[in-house]
């Protein structure tokens, strides 16, 4: 075996497991986007909440009951959403504009939903976390803003989401 050959084969070993462990790294929940799931997000707040363990079981069962409650909802409006991707630039408003209808009164019925079901949480927590909680929804809320208007910012001079340059 010469050298070069030796050389190649190692390069190539070399690749195959540096792509092994980025694959397996970026596999690992929170990994990749930079994003967490939601499960990720609800054991983050229920430490931040100091929540008991009764609490987190409660929580859960009204969260997953919304969840089999709101299958039929969630999935419509996954459905309505293809379509109306399929439908951009087709032309036809007049049933784009019947689906965005439809999906307006589906979100409007989910969001009272929701509400309900955030008052049954809030409901679950002592004051003491209650007040957290609020303190952690107006601190993202501002979070939010800031990014939105960090985002509208960069549009106007030029800048798209990812940084880079209209050109």
């Amino acid at each position: 075996m010469n050298t070069r050959m030796i050389f190649r084969t190692a390069a190539a070993s070399v690749a195959a497991l540096a792509l092994a462990l980025t694959t397996t790294l970026y596999a690992q929940p929170g990994h990749g986007s930079g994003k967490m799931g939601r499960g990720e997000k609800m054991e983050k707040m229920a430490a931040k909440l100091n929540l008991t363990e009764q609490q987190k079981t409660q929580i859960k069962a009204l969260r997953d009951n919304f969840k089999k409650e709101h299958e039929a909802q969630l999935s419509e409006m996954k459905s309505l959403g293809q379509q109306m991707r399929e439908l951009k630039g087709s032309g036809n408003s007049e049933q784009a504009k019947q689906l965005r209808e439809k999906m307006k009164t589906i979100k409007q019925s989910l969001q009272a939903d929701r509400e309900k079901l955030q008052q049954q949480i809030s409901a679950l927590l002592t004051p003491e976390q209650r007040q957290q909680l609020e303190e952690h929804k107006a601190e993202r809320k501002e979070h939010r803003e800031q990014k939105k208007g960090e985002r509208k910012k960069g549009r106007q001079n030029g800048v798209t989401g990812e940084g880079k340059k209209i050109e």
